[in-house]
């Protein structure tokens, strides 16, 4: 298990720019690696909080907005989702 933690830490780490990013992945990898019978779960979410935060830093609202394919969601309260 912990050569699983190395080999995609370091892969996905490359692409992290701050702080939070590489503390989230950190936290991520450790709450997998723990015998806690909700590792994979919480696991699940770290990943997917920091997979939001990269898509928010890498597609920032404004300039979803500009692309000519945009088009707003009404369900969303800000008519922006990234589905």
């Amino acid at each position: 298990m912990k050569h699983i933690k190395e080999k995609y830490q370091s892969a996905i780490s490359r692409i992290l720019l701050d702080g939070f990013e590489v503390e989230l992945l950190d936290s991520a990898f450790i709450n997998l690696l723990t015998s806690n019978p909700l590792r994979l779960n919480n696991f699940a979410y770290a990943l997917r909080e920091l997979t939001r935060h990269m898509l928010h830093r890498l597609a920032p609202n404004d300039e979803l907005e500009k692309c000519s394919w945009f088009k707003p969601d009404s369900t969303s309260s800000n008519g922006i989702t990234r589905k």
